[in-house]
């Protein structure tokens, strides 16, 4: 997933649109009005980002895997992601593409999609070095939907819908789990009154990790005990701490 052009912040611009650029390249200033919320109706954290996606002509966009990469990449693109949400919004951004590449794609769909990246403490997870993102818990449509036309490099805005704050949402959907993501592993347990602490392996970085408690093995469910949540890490143990007041068997599930 290469980031394919640059960024660029403009205060002065305040809709989605674009110019045409030099013989090599071309712009677009995307931005959103907001407030732009989660999936649990908390406004999106500064620093969050939104990606722009390209999806061919006769595809809708299948989203995005837990781990960043998106679910159908031969009928969609991950151009650039913004990292640009401030104030509930994101920001007005110019982006700058290679005209060659633009110019290639201009039948299928541009949409601006929000992400939601946060990580178990609840702030942004950031980019990788390729500017690409390293997890995303679930993403939504934004409001404006931007196509290239097919004279010139002109993108439109197809408003539509209410505002986010009348339904409380971004309309968004939970991340595929790759396939190959491992079953986390219990390999220590010790008790200290009423808490419980879990040594676990087999976790990836971009996953955020609860336990599910009970009073029996059968009844171990959706009953979420952590004390707190737990990210992933690649190479090394996590340790979670979970209370033991209600419960007395704990499973390590990852938090959806």
């Amino acid at each position: 997933m290469k980031v394919l052009a640059g960024i660029v912040l403009i205060g002065a611009l305040v809709a989605v649109g674009a110019v045409q650029g030099a013989n090599d390249d071309c712009f677009a200033c995307c931005s959103t009005e907001g407030p732009d919320c989660y999936a649990d109706g908390t406004p999106v954290a500064d620093g969050e980002a939104y990606a722009l996606v390209y999806t061919q002509k006769g595809s809708v966009f299948a989203g995005f895997k837990a781990d960043g990469s998106l679910v159908d990449e031969t009928a969609s693109e991950l151009v650039m992601t913004l990292p640009k949400a401030k104030g509930g919004r994101c920001e007005p951004t110019l982006c700058v593409l290679a005209k060659a590449y633009a110019s290639k794609r201009t039948t299928g769909t541009w949409e601006l999609v929000l992400l939601d990246t946060r990580k178990a403490d609840r702030r942004p997870a950031g980019l990788g070095e390729d500017g690409s993102p390293v997890r995303v818990n679930a993403w939504g449509f934004t409001q404006s939907t931007v196509r290239f036309t097919e004279s010139a490099f002109l993108v439109r805005t197809l408003a539509g819908g209410s505002s986010p704050w009348e339904t409380g949402v971004v309309a968004s959907e939970p991340s595929l789990l790759p396939a190959n993501v491992p079953q986390p592993l219990v390999t220590g347990i010790s008790v200290a009154g009423e808490r419980v602490s879990l040594t676990v392996a087999d976790t990836v970085p971009y996953l955020t990790y609860d336990v599910a408690g009970g009073k029996a093995p059968a009844s171990v469910g959706t009953d979420r005990v952590a004390v707190e949540k737990r990210d992933g890490a690649a190479a090394q143990e996590i340790v979670i701490e979970a209370d033991g007041a209600r419960s007395r068997f704990f499973k390590v599930v990852v938090d959806r």
